[in-house]
């Protein structure tokens, strides 16, 4: 037992084991730390997790066996969605659907947007008219609402949407568990996946969603990573212009780019900041058909918190871009 504790360094036993011989102490500590480097954790977390496989396999060689019972298609799907073979092309195949879905959606409802919204231009110049009022109004205000309606709310609602469908489904949390390995080289685990995931939409809550990270450093490192994941209208600019106006494979490899470079900015970070990463410790709820009704709700708040965020920037920025033409 003595031993143990000071493998897991609990205090009030190093204290009265270097009383009675230091060296012991030092040696514990050692150990330690060479377990820590063989498992990549702390060496708390190391004997828990084997302290629960002894006591698995004690019961398991104690326990009377019972016939198996058939699983439900939730477990079934569950294996088959975690399962490290199929898992990942699972969840690739599902990210990759995702974004198809919102650029596909936001493409089209962009158009038919920007059409009908562009064209009550003739009506505010009827009445503002065309002097510098009026070149103000719709030039500063109108454009940058309209822009904010037409460019922004056409893929960030859809995202939300899609985010709140899956986590209401369970599925968001089997995503957190696959990344799980690939967040900890840059110092975070797979829960800090779910706010990246929200930066692909809009890095403002993107930011927000981190406070469900453990510790400050943690929260620091995953704001960090958050704020260089390229938002929808990032993802427009670089798929939209770029592969219009250069290639569809220069745009796509202009993506991929910035994700290294993501990654290793993220990795540099990580190494920077001083602490260790902490285990993934997160519940996986059963999968279930999505309710509809708490979908829509959580997508409505994050909407609202998106426009009173972003929408202010955007007329400032588009009325001082218009006041500068202007002058």
């Amino acid at each position: 037992w003595a031993a143990i504790k000071l493998l897991e360094g609990d205090n009030e036993v190093k204290k009265e084991i270097t009383n009675i011989n230091p060296e012991i102490v030092s040696t514990a500590e050692k150990l330690a730390k060479e377990i820590e480097e063989i498992h990549e954790h702390s060496c708390s977390t190391v004997i828990t997790s084997e302290r629960y496989e002894v006591a698995s396999r004690i019961a398991r060689e104690v326990r009377e066996m019972t016939p198996p019972i058939k699983p439900s298609m939730a477990e079934r799907i569950h294996t088959l969605t975690t399962h490290k073979i199929s898992g990942y092309p699972i969840m690739v195949l599902s990210v990759l659907s995702i974004f198809y879905l919102i650029f596909a959606f936001g493409d089209y409802t962009s158009g038919l947007l920007g059409d009908s919204l562009f064209g009550l231009k003739p009506i505010f110049e009827g009445i503002f008219g065309t002097g510098v009022f009026g070149k103000l109004f719709w030039g500063g205000v109108m454009e940058g609402i309209i822009g904010g309606v037409t460019v922004a709310l056409p893929y960030i609602l859809p995202f939300y949407f899609i985010l709140y469908f899956l986590e209401d489904s369970g599925y968001l949390s089997r995503i957190a568990f696959l990344m799980d390995n690939f967040m900890h080289k840059i110092g975070l685990h797979g829960k800090a996946f779910i706010p990246i995931m929200l930066g692909f939409g809009c890095n403002v809550p993107g930011c927000l969603g981190c406070r469900i990270m453990e510790t400050t450093r943690e929260r620091l490192l995953a704001a960090f990573v958050v704020t260089l994941v390229p938002c929808a209208a990032t993802t427009v600019i670089i798929l939209g212009l770029v592969g219009a106006f250069v290639s569809i494979q220069w745009a796509l490899a202009l993506y991929i780019i910035d994700l290294l470079i993501i990654f290793f900015l993220g990795r540099l970070a990580f190494k920077a900041l001083p602490g260790e990463p902490t285990a993934l410790i997160m519940e996986m709820s059963d999968y279930r058909a999505p309710h509809l009704k708490t979908v829509l709700k959580q997508t409505w708040f994050r909407l609202i918190e998106f426009v009173k965020m972003a929408f202010p920037l955007i007329i400032v920025g588009s009325l001082v871009i218009k006041m500068v033409e202007i002058l």
